[in-house]
């Protein structure tokens, strides 16, 4: 009797889902695919229209070359492709897609519409697919160049929409990949639309304008030129100086042969040349083109073409190395006078009316007799005098730090005192140590989570003013209710965040790092939850009292007796012990008592 057969050939839809699963990961390896393909056909104006971060609608409209009626319908054929004919093609690939393979997947789990004219025709040609099935091919009426229209992402495969990240965390990837294409085509119109929202508009400019154009005004100065040719690779771009360094690797960005990619050993070289110059923990910002003969790397080693393999990598290593190096040499990373800048004229003064400074010294003064007073008591006097003018010092680390001073009847029940200015010591069945910033950022941790009726702000007179990029603007925009609800209220235009109010306990000058710290955790993918969590425990440290700060003897009591009102006392937020108890029998025992 014979058996079934158990090996049997995909249906063609079946396995084109599966390709998908290569290709389409999430609604942002659409717009590369479509944005990629815009840019092969030779546009000069690409708009990218997003819904719903990428799951209700993503279109790409182009002015390209556009294509003809047949070409119009091979082109969702798998691994039909204009740009290899030969095996031997792929060595020498010099445009961005060529297996073929991405239309082909997107259609299968999307509803595809393509419209599309060619250059100097009369009518142009429409298709529709729903879930890789051609419903309708025929003639349209249509601009010259190609629009793709993709609804519905994963409408027929519910389990890989149903793990898409946040709408937030989908449309930065979608973000990410706009900019990579972006970045290194200055001279193609790229314009971003999200639900409505313009996002980027990117005008045709030079290679250097494109770069501030997507990460801010703010790079305008702070940009570094590398400019480097050899016989194996041509390196150019810009590095950041060390002053727009960040403790993320975000905004790192390779480009070999107009090709994004990824690739550890290249980064190495870069870190290597900024040992010197960043703080430990710091990333330097940079934009590098490396331009190869295309029979020297193989890009054919991943599904995402990110990846790249160099015939000769430690050559292009230490060419790299050198060329950064030798920039940041070259266009020294300190402030210099701009002598080239028109000077600012001084005022004219006639040399008649200029008088030599006159010094008045009492010769009988006596720093020691009893009518000149102590330096102490001057110094008091000073600043009497300066309140009574209306001038406030904040003399006490309480107005700093949020630390009350209680008013006791017996305030000598607990007599603390610091050392080196870290730990609060008092004595009670023997001897508690207690660190100073730890107990302070568990209390306003815990006093933050607690209150659920939103936290008490402090508003500013003139509103301070952040600067960031087109993707941390629209980050901010969509995290804008966790960010009133930590206390923050700011309003978004265009390129600047104005702050208005912020806690309390906020320093001003910590705002600017902290809106920074909150878009790398934003960008982590985690739940809004866990988001305010991490969030507040970041903020809440950065109010804490400092290790070296003075505390007076009030404000020490507070700070034990609130620490001694937490639901977890002994260990800060990052799980770091904050007191440690030395028993009276252990110290008798130290001096064999």
């Amino acid at each position: 009797m014979n058996s079934l057969n158990e090996i049997q050939l995909l249906p063609e839809q079946v396995s084109n889902q599966i390709a998908a699963g290569e290709v389409v990961q999430r609604p942002s390896s659409v717009v590369k695919e479509l944005v990629e393909n815009a840019v092969d056909a030779g546009a000069e104006m690409i708009r990218v229209i997003i819904k719903d971060s990428g799951k209700t609608l993503i279109q790409v409209s182009d002015d390209g070359k556009g294509m003809n009626e047949v070409d119009a319908q091979m082109c969702f054929e798998r691994h039909a492709t204009s740009k290899i004919q030969r095996a031997e093609d792929l060595f020498e690939i010099k445009t961005k897609g060529f297996r073929g393979e991405a239309l082909a997947s997107i259609a299968s789990v999307a509803q595809v519409e393509l419209l599309t004219k060619q250059r100097g025709a009369e009518m142009g040609t429409r298709v529709e697919i729903e879930g890789g099935k051609t419903l309708s091919v025929e003639p349209a009426d249509a601009a010259e160049g190609t629009t793709f229209s993709v609804r519905n992402l994963f409408y027929n495969i519910p389990a890989r929409r149903y793990f898409l990240k946040t709408d937030a965390i989908e449309f930065k990837h979608i973000i990410d990949e706009f900019e990579r294409v972006a970045i290194t085509h200055p001279e193609v119109h790229f314009v971003l639309t999200h639900n409505g929202n313009v996002v980027f508009d990117l005008p045709r400019s030079n290679f250097k304008q494109r770069v501030v154009h997507v990460f801010g005004s703010k790079f305008q100065d702070q940009l570094v030129m590398l400019e480097e040719d050899t016989e194996i690779v041509r390196v150019s771009g810009y590095v950041g100086r060390p002053e727009v360094s960040k403790k993320t690797r975000g905004d790192q960005y390779f480009f070999v042969n107009n090709r994004f990619v990824k690739s550890p050993f290249l980064n190495h070289a870069v870190q290597q040349a900024y040992d010197a110059i960043l703080p430990t923990g710091n990333f330097p910002f940079y934009v590098i083109s490396l331009d190869v003969p295309p029979s020297t790397i193989d890009i054919n080693i991943n599904p995402t073409k990110t990846e790249i393999k160099f015939q000769d990598e430690r050559s292009v290593h230490a060419i790299l190395h050198a060329a950064v190096k030798r920039g940041l040499g070259r266009n020294q990373v300190v402030p210099s006078l701009d002598f080239d800048s028109e000077m600012i004229p001084l005022t004219q003064v006639n040399p008649n009316d200029v008088r030599i400074p006159q010094v008045q010294v009492n010769h009988d003064f006596n720093p020691f007799t009893e009518e000149s007073k102590t330096w102490k008591d001057r110094s008091r006097n000073w600043m009497e005098q300066f309140n009574q003018a209306g001038f406030g010092f904040e003399s006490s680390a309480a107005e700093q730090t949020g630390l009350s001073i209680p008013e006791s009847e017996n305030e000598n029940e607990l007599e603390p005192f610091q050392l080196d200015r870290t730990y609060v010591i008092y004595e009670q069945d023997g001897l508690h140590l207690v660190h100073q910033q730890r107990a302070h950022w568990r209390i306003l941790f815990e006093q933050y989570l607690g209150n659920e009726n939103g936290q008490a702000i402090q508003h500013f007179l003139f509103p301070t003013t952040l600067s960031f990029g087109a993707k941390e603007m629209a980050l901010l925009a969509s995290h804008k209710d966790e960010l009133n609800r930590l206390g923050f209220l700011f309003e978004l235009n265009e390129e600047l965040c104005e702050v208005n109010a912020a806690p309390t306990d906020m320093v001003e000058s910590e705002i600017s790092s902290y809106f920074s710290e909150y878009l790398v955790l934003a960008e982590m993918g985690i739940s809004r939850e866990e988001l305010y969590e991490k969030s507040v425990m970041s903020m809440t440290k950065r109010m804490s009292i400092r290790v070296g700060q003075m505390l007076t003897l009030p404000e020490m009591r507070d700070l034990i007796a609130r620490l001694g009102h937490c639901r977890e006392p002994h260990v800060c937020p990052q799980g770091m012990p904050i007191q440690r108890h030395l028993e009276r029998d252990w110290i008798n025992k130290q001096f064999g008592a």
